[in-house]
């Protein structure tokens, strides 16, 4: 077998005027047309209205190629196609050899018209607007979809990411083209498709492997196969038959290393390789009994995940795609992002259904770094058809990337879409015709999907959408925290003070959060200075969330006091965020195992902008993704009133380790100048995997000390160093003082050593500099006494100077 990859320099027509550019392939529409100028980059000022025409028309990709005469004597030869976005037709040498109409599938097509010598590709992309209104014409009844600010219609009738077609924190751009390099693959006599395997824990130290291979033959052979999986070398003889062959074999490994989330143990993998005469595929795999427990219990049902027999506490976020624009999702911004996951006490990532199902390296990077994988699949808040044409697309598309992801460790669970039961309540034609779109949903989510997931990939926990109780319940899963997972969306949407994080115990929280505005070195990325006010054309043009302002403003009168500068506002906003999801993080974490992970929305941007995420669309952290790294420590402390008696404050301590814990625990009610009003310390023990009361104490009565103080609580001892604070009353009510604080830096090479000291009580200390560079904390706090040690690494090695 034989592959070359068709890359490189090509041209971009646009069909209705023949009008021809340069392009490199492989590349995204709205990227190439960028660079040659043709339109202004949709991510600054106002442009995304300029550009909507792109999606309206039909564009096509040509490149040449060369073939030796060795590749193709003698040979089969094929084309590969990943990535294709999305409704296509394939051309080699003017002859059509296939056509696409799902970006979430990998085409393997003969390309008979594969000559010696140059050839030419050509791949024409159909607009997926105009596509998605002819489809819509033609269905028999209408079937909504969840509009946005700016849009395209009838998104959900074509199979690409439905974000492309705008979101309520994200732009319109429907953009298409080819993602990944095509594949000229030639071979005698069979070539392998995929490989996907099983991994049962058969007995105590005995591991089960089935390995399944899908091979194109030409004819019928026997084979030689060969698998190789850590000490094991074994051969058979198998028998192709002419056409798509599927190949089942089955190992046994003894006592392997096993995987193991991060923060609970090491992230061991194991390399498989398979051989045939002319064809080879590898897979790196990880030997973990994972389970998902929906046990009923005396709170409702739980939704626990459990892995080699541990209950697992998760923490993390909600994934979209990285970019807008596909040609911008480079490796170097998925490391990053996953790397300040695994930075922060993650071990869990929700990769949204409305996205896209990511690229290899995602769930590689998951796999390496302990990340566990929330996998929906890519259908998101609206309704679908249940045609015989669009269940025959999905089925397609599902088994694929089930074979395709189904290898990697760290996918815990597949989910059926995101927010689609909700959906069926959310427009006038399924409100009025319910039965009509439950069918529809039922043949597309259980029938479909769910069918394809328990047959395939029996092994994992196929659970039917998100938020939602399980099989078989339409719960209201926005408002019931009794079962299932949970999406809490009653501060943010429906204007709920913080405090009523604390009036709810989701089983599994997998969606909440609170939007700030981005830094304002991001904002200068798309905003001239003149509109830099949030009420601007501009900085409204950046905030999808109809609502979004006016909620971020109303939250800030009620718990700030009203910043004086744009800078400080875009600071504040950020403060605001970090006080609104650590009030829900820490009050869920102390009730585990009735709560059992966290996952807050959204981790990342695909364009800059207001919006929930804690990571910017410049990879800028905001205060919350430093507050995360706090929040998510396995061993944490917290204190909040009694939910009976809001005059009694509970302590609690949090231990998510294998390790009890013995420690002293310091509470000190403290004056904003640093003076000490009253003091608790006692030892205290947590036991290993536990939430606990550790002590309760009254809540001061008059105004005047709850104005004036504050109680700051430390965890030492036993390799422990842990602290925390809270507010006797809303922060515009507290009377902060203002301080003086000292900085002692040491630089070596590119990295700057900072102690800090303060004489008074400091609280979101924002460290800045006006060096390119990062920093290692920021929005912490500090008392007087305490020393604290952060560091700058700086892009370049600097002097102190």
């Amino acid at each position: 077998m034989e592959r070359m990859n068709i890359q490189g320099k090509g041209k971009l027509t646009r069909v209705s005027t023949g009008e021809t550019y340069p392009a490199e392939f492989p590349g995204d529409i709205f990227s190439i047309l960028i660079k040659n100028k043709v339109i202004p980059d949709p991510y600054a000022a106002r442009n995304e209205t300029e550009v909507q025409w792109v999606g309206r028309e039909d564009w096509q990709y040509s490149i040449e190629f060369t073939v030796s005469s060795s590749f193709l004597t003698g040979k089969n030869c094929y084309i590969e196609l990943k990535d294709l976005d999305t409704i296509a037709e394939i051309y080699i040498n003017n002859r059509l050899v296939g056509r696409g109409d799902n970006a979430f599938v990998t085409y393997f097509f003969p390309a008979d018209t594969v000559n010696p010598g140059r050839n030419m590709l050509t791949i024409i992309i159909r607009s997926p607007e105009t596509a998605a209104e002819h489809i819509a014409q033609d269905l028999p009844y209408p079937v909504p979809f969840m509009s946005a600010p700016i849009q395209s219609p009838h998104r959900n009738l074509i199979r690409k990411p439905q974000c492309h077609g705008g979101w309520d924190w994200g732009p319109s751009l429907m953009t298409g083209g080819i993602y990944s390099p095509v594949n000229l693959i030639s071979f005698k006599t069979h070539y392998i498709k995929q490989l996907y395997t099983q991994i049962e824990q058969k007995s105590e130290s005995t591991w089960q492997v089935d390995i399944k291979l899908d091979i194109v033959a030409v004819g019928e052979k026997q084979e030689e196969l060969s698998i190789i999986l850590a000490e094991i070398n074994k051969n058979f003889t198998v028998s192709l038959q002419r056409g798509e062959n599927t190949l089942h074999k089955t190992i046994f490994i003894e006592d392997p290393v096993l995987w193991w989330p991060a923060g609970y143990g090491e992230q061991q993998l194991y390399r498989l390789e398979v051989k045939t005469s002319e064809g080879y595929a590898a897979a790196n795999i990880g030997f973990r009994k994972l389970e998902v427990i929906t046990e009923n219990d005396s709170f409702g049902t739980s939704l626990q995940f459990r892995v080699n027999g541990r209950n697992i506490f998760c923490k993390g976020a909600n994934w979209i795609p990285l970019d807008a624009l596909p040609a911008r999702q480079t490796l170097e911004r998925y490391e990053y992002m996953l790397s300040s996951m695994a930075e922060t006490n993650m071990n869990m990532v929700r990769v949204w259904g409305g996205g896209q199902y990511e690229k290899d390296i995602f769930y590689d990077l998951c796999d390496q770094k302990g990340i566990l994988v929330w996998q929906d699949f890519m259908f998101s808040c609206s309704l679908y058809p249940s045609n015989t044409d669009f269940l025959s697309n999905v089925k397609q598309e599902v088994i694929y990337q089930l074979k395709r992801l189904m290898n990697h460790p760290a996918i815990a669970l597949w989910c059926g879409n995101n927010e689609d039961i909700g959906a069926l309540t959310w427009f006038k034609e399924s409100r009025l015709n319910r039965d009509r779109y439950i069918i529809d949903y039922d043949r597309l989510n259980e029938g479909i999907i769910g069918t394809a997931v328990k047959t395939l990939d029996p092994t994992r926990k196929w659970w039917p959408s998100s938020p939602s109780s399980g099989e078989g319940d339409y719960s209201d899963n926005w408002h019931n925290d009794s079962k299932g997972d949970m999406h809490y969306w009653n501060v943010w949407h429906e204007g709920a003070p913080f405090e009523d994080y604390r009036k709810v115990i989701p089983r599994f929280c997998s969606e909440f959060g609170y939007q700030s505005f981005p830094g304002i070195k991001t904002i200068k990325t798309f905003s001239e200075k003149d509109q830099m006010n949030i009420s601007s054309p501009t900085m409204l043009h950046h905030q999808k969330n109809l609502k979004g302002n006016e909620i971020i403003l109303s939250s800030l009168a009620r718990y700030f006091r009203f910043p004086e500068t744009f800078e400080d506002l875009l600071y504040l906003s950020q403060v605001q965020q970090v006080y609104a999801v650590r009030t829900a993080v820490e009050y869920w974490r102390s009730k585990k195992p009735v709560c059992s992970g966290i996952l807050y929305w959204q981790l990342n941007d695909n364009w800059p902008g207001a919006s929930w995420s804690s990571i910017d669309y410049t990879g800028e952290w905001k205060l919350l993704h430093y507050a995360a790294k706090d929040f998510y420590n396995p061993v944490h402390i917290t204190g909040f009133p009694d939910a009976t008696d809001k005059e009694i404050l509970g302590i609690y301590g949090i231990n998510d380790t294998d390790n009890h814990i013995s420690a002293n625990l310091d509470i000190l009610q403290m004056s904003f100048d640093g003076e000490i009003i009253k003091r608790y310390s006692m030892d205290i023990s947590i036991s290993k995997d536990s939430s606990k009361l550790l002590f309760s104490l009254p809540v001061p009565k008059n105004r005047f000390e709850k104005e004036n103080s504050f109680l700051y609580f430390s965890l030492t001892g036993g390799g422990v160093s842990r602290e925390n604070y809270f507010f006797f009353t809303t922060p515009n009510m507290c009377s902060l003082k203002k301080g003086i604080y000292n900085e002692n830096i040491e630089i070596s090479g590119n990295k700057a050593v900072v102690k800090l000291s303060v004489d008074k009580p400091a609280f979101f200390i924002f460290p800045e500099s006006g060096i390119e560079g990062s920093f290692s904390d920021r929005g912490f706090f500090m008392v007087p006494g305490k020393e604290r040690e952060i560091v700058f690494t700086m892009k370049e090695a600097c002097t102190k100077e």
